[in-house]
C-alpha cells in the first residue's frame, strides 16, 4: 500500500541549504582561483621594491577583519558584519569588486572540484522531496502468511492516546475553550494530523526506505511482533530498478497484526493522515459527496499507479475510515468531547480492535497493479510454490473479497481480479507456467 507524506516543507529547507552550500563553495572557489591566478601573474611581474619606484598605485582602504574566536570559547566575540557584497570589498570572497571580476570562470571552475561534491549527493535527496510525494509505499500481507503475528493492538492504542493527548492540549490552548463547536473540532483536526503524520525518518530502515513515514506510523514500525522484509522477501522484491523505482528502493512497509486482521503499517497513516485530507476538502465534513470520487482518482493517478504502480482499495478503506473519525469528533460516540467548561477532553481509551476490519488486509482486500509488477508479483508466487502453497493449504489465507464499496471507491477504477489466484497456483494439476498465464486473463486486468 501506499504511505504518502506532504514533504514540501522538508524540500523548502533542503533546497535552501544547498543554495547556501553552493554560495559558500563557490566563494572558496572563487579565492583559490585568484591565488592561483596573481600567483601566474607574479611571475612575470618585477619585484615589489622596483614596482613601487617605478609606478604609482593608489592603495586600497583598509578593510576591517572579523576576528577569530578565542581558543576557550569563554568569551566569544559577536563577529563584525562585513560590507555588502557589491561594496568596492568583498569579505566573502576576499578580495576586491574589480579583481573579482577579472577571475576567469575556467579558473573558478577548476579552484576546487572536491568541494562541490556535498551539493552533488544532495541533489538526488533534492530531486525526491521537491515534487511534495516522496516515496509511495506498499505493504504485503502474501509472503509469511503462516508466521505467527502477535497481537499489538495494546502497543497502538497506548500511543494513540498519547498523541490524541498532545492535540487535545494544543487545541485548548489555541482556543481557549472558547471557541464553537465547529470552529473547535478543525482546529483539533489539525493538531491531531500534525501529532499523527508529521514526517519522521526511521534510522533502522536507512538510507533510503527511512523516508517517507508519519510520526506515528513510524512508531508502528518498531512494533514487538511485525514482518518488515528488510531482506526484500516480499512479493515485490523481484523488481528491477527501471520496472518500479519506489517499490524497488523504497520496499514495504512492515506488516503488524491489530486484533485478527493483518494490515501495512501505512494503513495506520493513511487513516490519520489521508482522512485529515477528505475532513479538510469536504469542508470540516459539510459537503462530504465526492469523497471517494476524489480519493479513487488519486489512487489511480500521483498517489497510487503513477507512483508505486499499485491501486490500493485498503488504501482508499483507509482513508474513508480515518475521514469518519474526524467527522464523528465531539458527537456521541467518540473518544473526543467537549466537557461543561468548553474544552476538548479524551474521555475513553482508543481500542483499534473496534476500528480494524479485513478490508485493511492487502490479501483479504488485494490490489490491482500494473502490467509489469502484476507479472512480477506472479512470477514471484510461481518461485516461491511449495512455501505458499503449504500455508494456502493450511488455511492461513483468506478469502480474497472482491467486492468494490461505493463509500470509498467511485469512478474510473482499473477492472477488479484477484492478482494472486492461490488456487490455481496451489492446484496439483497446475504447472507452474500455465499458473504465470493463467494469473493475468485479461488486457484490463491491470493498467498500463
Amino acid at each position: 500500500m501506499r504511505l504518502h507524506v506532504d514533504l514540501l516543507p522538508l524540500a523548502v529547507d533542503e533546497l535552501n541549504a544547498l543554495l547556501d552550500q553552493a554560495r559558500t563553495l563557490e566563494g572558496a572557489a572563487r579565492g583559490i582561483a585568484l591565488q592561483r591566478d596573481l600567483a601566474a601573474r607574479s611571475e612575470n611581474s618585477p619585484p615589489g621594491h622596483v614596482r613601487s619606484g617605478l609606478e604609482s598605485r593608489e592603495r586600497e582602504p583598509d578593510v576591517s577583519r572579523t576576528p577569530r574566536l578565542p581558543q576557550d570559547r569563554g568569551d566569544v566575540p559577536v563577529p563584525q558584519d562585513p560590507p555588502l557584497r557589491n561594496g568596492p570589498h568583498d569579505l566573502v570572497h576576499g578580495v576586491s569588486e574589480p579583481h573579482r571580476r577579472g577571475v576567469s570562470d575556467r579558473a573558478i571552475s577548476q579552484a576546487s572540484p572536491r568541494r562541490y561534491t556535498g551539493v552533488v549527493r544532495r541533489l538526488p535527496l533534492l530531486l525526491c522531496l521537491v515534487p511534495g510525494t516522496a516515496l509511495a509505499y506498499e505493504t504485503d500481507q502474501v509472503t509469511d502468511r503462516g508466521v505467527e503475528l502477535s497481537d499489538v493492538a495494546d502497543f497502538a492504542n497506548a500511543e494513540v492516546d498519547a498523541l490524541l493527548d498532545d492535540a487535545v492540549i494544543a487545541t485548548n490552548d489555541r482556543t481557549e475553550c472558547a471557541a464553537s463547536k465547529e470552529r473547535t473540532r478543525e482546529i483539533l483536526a489539525k493538531e491531531i494530523q500534525n501529532e499523527f503524520a508529521t514526517h519522521e525518518l526511521i534510522w533502522s530502515r536507512f538510507p533510503i526506505s527511512m523516508w517517507g513515514y508519519g510520526r506515528y506510523s513510524a512508531y508502528m514500525e518498531e512494533a514487538p511482533s511485525k514482518l518488515d522484509f528488510a531482506d526484500r522477501r516480499d512479493i515485490y522484491g523481484d523488481l528491477g530498478f527501471f520496472q518500479a523505482v519506489i517499490l524497488k528502493t523504497a520496499g514495504v512497509s512492515a506488516t503488524i497484526r491489530l486484533g485478527d486482521v493483518r494490515l501495512g503499517t501505512d494503513k495506520l497513516h493513511h487513516y490519520f493522515s489521508e482522512g485529515y485530507l477528505y475532513f479538510k476538502r469536504s469542508h470540516w465534513g459539510e459537503d462530504p459527496d465526492g469523497l471517494a470520487a476524489w480519493g479513487t482518482k488519486t489512487e489511480r493517478t500521483k498517489w497510487g499507479l503513477w507512483t508505486s504502480l499499485v491501486f490500493s482499495f485498503g488504501d482508499l478503506h483507509a482513508n474513508y475510515e480515518g475521514f469518519q473519525f474526524y467527522d464523528a469528533m465531539l458527537e456521541p460516540g467518540s473518544v473526543l468531547q467537549l466537557d461543561d467548561r468548553g474544552c476538548v477532553a479524551r474521555t475513553s481509551h482508543w481500542e483499534w480492535r473496534d476500528i480494524i476490519d479485513p478490508m485493511y488486509d492487502e490479501f483479504a482486500n488485494p490490489s490491482i497493479y500494473t502490467k509489469k509488477v502484476e507479472k512480477s508479483v506472479v512470477a514471484h508466487l510461481a518461485a516461491n510454490k511449495d512455501k505458499i502453497c503449504a500455508d494456502w493449504r493450511a488455511g492461513v489465507y483468506p478469502t480474497p473479497d472482491l467486492t468494490v464499496d461505493p463509500n470509498t471507491v467511485q469512478g474510473k477504477t482499473p477492472t477488479r481480479t484477484d492478482p494472486f489466484q492461490l488456487a490455481a497456483l496451489c492446484a496439483d494439476t497446475a504447472a507452474v507456467g500455465d499458473v504465470t498465464a493463467a494469473a493475468i486473463p485479461a488486457e484490463t486486468t491491470a493498467v498500463q
